[in-house]
């Protein structure tokens, strides 16, 4: 944003047509998406929010929408951060849970682009942008699947947002709905502010930092860079150290609390001492990837070092309450852990049977509604969605993973989302009458 570019890549999907329905489903859905990518904890509900009620939206309908919009893709927000909090703190194979999660999440993304239309504008109004809603379902939902499944979960959303855009874009440079769909209140057609699409290398030149991520990241998949990529962690981190035989990773035991809890019958066939080691993957987390691709885009987009390190302090003062928060959940996550307290949990929602994994997607539900992140429900509940699952006799990456599907429903309610919906369209106070709206 700070280069100005930002507004090169709004008038790219503002410019492609004047017609409401198509636009909430470019920038509340698709472009909702890539922001819940790249930042994630609130920010695509207030960029979103706050450009479709700039573009002409009604204040309320703005908000709304761009809260129901930020659920298909939260599950994999951030570079995928829900999902790897999820495998660390239950102990399961993050791929094989981005597996499950990709494979729960693309049902209810398939309903999402037709419900924004005809919350905004009703049934029948969706029903002449239908060819729309279903490309941008299926391209949206497929490659969901297919990225979580074969590539793992930290390049889901940014591809997801990437191949929807492209899609939705191609489909409108031949089709196009026989009316244009406006507000009631809005002013005529002729005094309508208009936005033209930017040249082709200008619309490229502002996407450049989205692609040079997507680049990295699938650079990184490449057999020989990604083994050579794990020797040096294995050789910088902790020469001396055992090698972790679930991550792989050179594993220190914590002082003080390595074996120091013992686990009992029934969590474990037989009394058992609770091993806690540390782990590192700096080098590979997708954090490193990160920065080491806005280095890169530093350089492309001409931004000089003092102007790099400005941003850079202006966004950790933005983020600090949010890293702040996710950090004291972790910790409360852990001691819920080596206590105990998620275990007894465990069994006692183990007496539902059967019934459980309905049940698991209400507890992430619940946590994300009250935490207002989806990480930080993660982060509270997967290891007792695990516990439970072993209980009951069910894989556990189905009950961990159906704590995001459910989450992401809560998100649209939760306070924190619901501040950050009024407070970006100039609502404060109306935070009750947006709720009434999204609730149901």
């Amino acid at each position: 944003m700070d280069t100005g570019l930002f507004n090169t890549v709004r008038d790219s999907l503002a410019g492609v047509s004047n017609d409401r329905r198509i636009k909430v489903i470019l920038i509340a859905f698709v472009f909702g998406a890539l922001l819940e990518a790249t930042a994630g904890f609130g920010t695509p509900v207030a960029i979103t929010s706050s450009l479709m009620a700039g573009l002409g939206f009604e204040p309320l309908y703005a908000a709304a929408l761009a809260l129901l919009a930020n659920t298909a893709p939260v599950a994999f927000g951030g570079f995928g951060i829900p999902i790897l909090t999820r495998a660390t703190v239950a102990g399961l194979d993050t791929q094989e849970l981005s597996q499950m999660v990709g494979r729960q999440t693309p049902l209810l993304v398939l309903v999402i682009p037709g419900m924004l239309v005809t919350v905004m504008s009703g049934f029948r109004r969706m029903l002449e942008v239908w060819p729309l809603v279903v490309v941008s379902s299926l391209a949206f939902a497929g490659t969901q699947f297919v990225v979580s499944n074969l590539l793992g979960p930290d390049l889901t959303d940014l591809l997801v947002a990437l191949v929807a855009v492209v899609a939705e874009i191609g489909l409108l440079s031949f089709w196009r709905p026989s009316t244009e769909w406006h507000f009631e209140n809005e002013p005529s057609a002729d005094e309508r502010e208009s936005y033209d699409t930017p040249p082709l290398g200008r619309t490229l030149y502002a996407w450049s930092p989205f692609i040079i991520i997507v680049a990295l990241f699938l650079l990184m998949q490449v057999p020989s860079i990604k083994a050579a990529v794990s020797s040096m962690q294995i050789a910088i981190n902790f020469p001396t150290a055992a090698v972790s035989e679930t991550t792989g990773l050179p594993a220190v035991p914590w002082p003080g609390l390595n074996e120091v809890v013992e686990q009992q019958p029934p969590v474990v066939s037989e009394p058992a001492p609770y091993a806690a080691s540390l782990t590192t993957n700096w080098l590979s987390a997708a954090g490193t990837i990160i920065l080491i691709a806005d280095i890169i885009a530093l350089a492309v987009l001409r931004v000089g070092p003092g102007r790099a390190l400005r941003i850079y302090g202006q966004s950790l003062n933005q983020l600090k309450w949010a890293i702040l928060t996710i950090a004291s959940i972790l910790g409360l996550a852990y001691l819920l852990k080596y206590s105990g307290i998620t275990y007894t949990l465990g069994l006692a929602f183990a007496a539902t049977g059967v019934l459980f994994p309905f049940f698991a997607s209400f507890i992430g539900w619940i946590g994300v509604a009250l935490t207002g992140s989806d990480t930080s429900s993660n982060a509270l509940f997967a290891n007792l969605q695990k516990v439970t699952a072993q209980q009951i006799g069910v894989d556990p990456n189905l009950t961990v993973g159906a704590n995001s599907p459910g989450g992401v429903l809560g998100k649209m309610i939760s306070p924190q989302n619901l501040a950050v919906g009024t407070s970006a369209t100039g609502l404060q106070g109306k935070e009750g009458d947006l709720l009434r709206m999204v609730l149901k």
